[in-house]
């Protein structure tokens, strides 16, 4: 089993290192993000925002040893919020609208948390980032969600998706003769 750690900085600086065991791969990520990072999805922030680490092979809560969501914690279908940073609200993609006064670019907001190196998203679409904020608090009041009602969300590797992109241009290409 190998474990791939990607270090990006915000000067444009990245590396890559492999690794055979999760302490060796700890050991370089911590030393790039510090100990106890924001974790965003599939990726970890440092404090001060200069670097992300990102891991394949193993999850960022095995990576910087956070727990698993344990049985303990789900029970009869609610999951506690003991561990998160709460939930938050953000804007989905954004995409235009026809209206009597032209048109203009809008986005639905939605409500999410990461609890123990997973990330979770609510199906409710809200129109205004104001009721999401709202619901967002209503939630980390009661500290537990309905885990039927909150989608797990995958990571997404805007990475490989890049080099996809790429690969398909340079076939195009050499398609074309260029």
């Amino acid at each position: 089993m190998t474990i791939t750690v990607r270090y990006a900085a915000v000067d444009g600086y990245t590396a890559r290192r492999a690794f055979k065991t999760v302490e060796a791969a700890r050991r370089y990520a911590v030393e790039r993000v510090g100990k106890n990072p924001d974790t965003c999805g599939s990726y970890a922030v440092s404090d001060d925002g200069v670097g992300t680490v990102r891991v394949q092979g193993c999850t960022l809560a095995e990576l910087f040893g956070q727990p698993e969501p344990s049985s303990a914690k789900v029970e009869a279908g609610r999951f506690s919020l003991i561990g998160s940073d709460g939930a938050c609200a953000f804007g989905g993609p954004a995409y235009e609208v026809s209206t009597e006064d032209g048109s203009r670019v809008t986005c639905d907001w939605f409500c999410g948390l990461t609890a123990a190196g997973l990330s979770y998203a609510h199906a409710h679409r809200f129109t205004s980032r104001y009721d999401a904020q709202a619901f967002a608090n209503k939630v980390n009041e009661r500290g537990t969600i309905e885990v039927g009602l909150w989608a797990k969300v995958e990571p997404y590797d805007r990475e490989a998706e890049a080099a996809a992109d790429w690969a398909e241009e340079q076939e195009d290409r050499r398609a074309w003769g260029a």
